[in-house]
């Protein structure tokens, strides 16, 4: 079982500073979820930095049509863009 200070390769945790108060904390931790994300996939899948960059652009296109962050995020804004994106 994992506790509070556990912290895994991919932990956002190990990107944000402890103790600093964030000026606009929701896109700080969008940002280190995914700096923690490129972490794990490249240190635990061994992914090529071209892929990881190429999905991180992937996610960050969604953030901006969703206009939400991923904690918000639902079923029928992913619906809406991937049916977008049939031609």
């Amino acid at each position: 079982m994992a506790t509070s200070t556990d912290l895994s390769e991919g932990s956002a945790r190990l990107v944000l500073l402890n103790g600093v108060v964030l000026l606009h904390p929701e896109d700080a931790v969008f940002d280190a979820m995914l700096e923690g994300w490129t972490r794990r996939q490249h240190g635990g899948r061994r992914l090529q930095p071209k892929t990881i960059s190429g999905c991180v652009r992937v996610v960050r296109r969604f953030n901006a049509f969703a206009q939400e962050y991923p904690w918000r995020w639902s079923a029928g804004a992913m619906d809406e863009w991937t049916s977008g994106r049939r031609t």
